[in-house]
């Protein structure tokens, strides 16, 4: 079974501007009610101005004004321009927000706390699609203590974060994340007359529905820079804190192309669609109604999704690229039946991983692991962004069986007998005569080792004795003439096989003298002091076997 991966190399990205704000009541000019206290902004959006928040460590909510506020005493006045902050016109409008992103506590050595202010967005971001971020922002002149007891500073350290929900505060005292968006940090957002602009681009991941303004550093405050406030000796020191106003948030999709190559593997199908949140596409072959296709062929093919009502394009230029990846294991392989161990060797690829965990190009397999029965084995390889895995069944072969046992036979009889080893092999060696036929002919006793190999390439030797075994038989003569003419001159008896392992040859007179002796099977009596007539024969011998045995005869001695 194979399983195919596929992967997106993102090379390219160009964007350019469209104009439609997903963050809800930017500017804050929706509200309930007009302001008329402090933390008008809370944890629950509820609260004016329409569908913000805030919350954080040091507690203080966001302060909302506008200019619908009736004129108060300067220190709760919640209207626009002049406030209980400070003086600043709104950056559009009639309204603004103020909050305290960071703060630092002298009082029981607390240190630096930070506070949030965020808003749901009208929808959540399309995934890939490049955004742009921001807000202005301005310094407050003044805080809502008027003992001494606080006094105001500026920091550096100020973004945007755009999650896909509210996170939880790290300690009870700051969001730990990386913001998308942030100031830069050598720069002090020091001015309390001008509205100071932070801005930023990001490509998001099709999570991000809510966005939080404030520091996403814990110790932001060290980056600080005191503006304004009681001047030294700080009679009733609590508090410094570095207060903010907040205008025209806003989060601008952007037209946006990506460039990439991806990956076809093995010309497998791959699936290629337009954004699936499209109010309309096109491909580059001029189709418009299949938002999802598949592609086989190497090649360039584009996309073009509109959305947001048409304002904003996402342009997927795509170069198709095939990547050939095999693992190069057999679809299933086997043990010969008395081999040791297989070697199972992958292709050249970028990685490895095998059933077992191991990472390297080969495997080797024990035989004893198939002592109960088949096992499997499966690798997975990568090139290229490619993903292959292969499963490899593995089998024993049965002992090879080679037709052919021991023989015996009397080579008196028989000259030469045929060994045949079967017709069912590829290869035939015969030791130690060397032949490599199937057939040979043995001409004496001796022990061959046959090695044979079959179709699957396995090999096995066996041995096979060729024996010799005559009948345990012996020729006495009756007579001869020892007169030299070359006929019957000697007398010995005859033996029909040469497997003699004992012998004994006697001749007696009449008057029973021994006349002759030998345990030389080749010796034979010439008679050369004897006279003519009969003499008695005796031979003892063993045939190997056969138990021992004794043969009497006469012989006739003419001349």
């Amino acid at each position: 079974m194979r399983y195919i991966a596929l992967f997106l190399l993102f090379l390219f990205v160009k964007l350019t501007n469209a104009q439609q704000n997903l963050v809800q009541n930017g500017s804050f000019e929706s509200y309930k009610n007009c302001p008329t206290s402090e933390s008008e902004i809370k944890l629950d959006s509820n609260f004016n101005a329409n569908y913000w928040f805030s919350f954080g460590g040091y507690g203080n909510e966001a302060v909302y004004f506008n200019s619908c506020s009736n004129p108060l005493p300067l220190s709760f006045n919640f209207g626009v321009p002049l406030n209980n902050a400070g003086y600043q016109l709104t950056k559009s409008g009639n309204a603004y927000a103020a909050f305290y992103p960071t703060t630092y506590h002298y009082i029981n050595n607390i240190g630096f706390k930070n506070d949030y202010i965020g808003a749901r967005l009208k929808e959540k971001c399309i995934n890939r699609l490049i955004y742009k971020g921001g807000f202005f922002t301005s310094g407050c002149t003044k805080v809502y203590a008027d003992n001494g007891a606080f006094r105001n500073f500026s920091i550096a350290n100020m973004g945007m974060l755009f999650c896909s929900s509210v996170p939880q505060l790290k300690n009870d005292n700051f969001i730990e994340l990386p913001a998308q968006i942030n100031n830069d940090s050598t720069k002090i957002l020091s001015d309390t007359i001008n509205w100071m602009e932070v801005s930023g681009v990001f490509e998001a991941n099709g999570t991000e529905q809510y966005v939080l303004i404030g520091t996403f550093n814990p110790y932001a405050g060290t980056k600080f820079y005191k503006t304004y406030g009681h001047p030294e000796p700080w009679l009733n020191k609590e508090v410094e804190a570095a207060l903010y106003y907040i205008d025209d948030v806003s989060l601008i999709p952007q037209n946006t192309t990506h460039y990439y190559d991806s990956i076809l593997c093995n010309n497998a199908p791959l699936q290629l669609g337009a954004v699936a949140q499209a109010d309309s596409f096109e491909w580059f072959d001029g189709n418009k109604t299949d938002k999802l296709r598949q592609f086989t062929k190497p090649g360039m093919v584009w996309v073009k999704s509109w959305l947001y009502g048409g304002t904003v394009y996402m342009w997927d230029s795509i170069n198709l690229i095939n990547q050939p990846i095999s693992t190069g294991l057999p679809k299933d392989t086997f043990f010969c039946f008395n081999q040791p161990n297989l070697t199972l060797t992958a292709t050249a690829n970028d990685s490895y991983l095998w059933h077992n965990g191991s990472l390297v190009n080969s495997l080797l397999v024990n035989g004893v692991d198939l002592l109960n029965g088949n096992i499997k084995v499966w690798l997975t390889v990568t090139k290229n962004t490619c993903t292959l895995t292969d499963t490899v069944t593995i089998t024993q072969k049965p002992a090879i069986q080679i037709p052919i046992t021991d023989t015996t036979t009397c080579f008196d009889d028989v000259p030469q007998i045929l060994l045949d080893a079967g017709a069912k092999f590829k290869t035939y060696l015969w030791q130690p005569t060397g032949e490599t036929t199937k057939t040979v002919y043995s001409q004496q006793s001796q022990i061959y080792n046959l090695t044979v190999i079959d179709s699957f390439n396995c090999t096995q030797t066996k041995s096979i004795m060729v024996d010799e075994l005559c009948k345990a038989e012996v020729f006495i003569p009756n007579a001869f003439t020892p007169n030299n003419d070359n006929l019957n001159d000697a007398y010995k008896p005859i033996f029909k096989t040469k497997n003699l392992i004992k012998y004994e040859f006697k001749i007696f007179d009449n008057w029973g003298n021994e006349v002759f002796t030998t345990t030389d099977p080749t010796k034979a009596w010439d008679a050369k002091n004897s006279s003519i007539g009969v003499y008695v024969v005796l031979v003892n011998y063993q045939y190997k076997g056969f138990l021992p045995q004794t043969q009497k005869g006469t012989v006739t001695l003419l001349r």
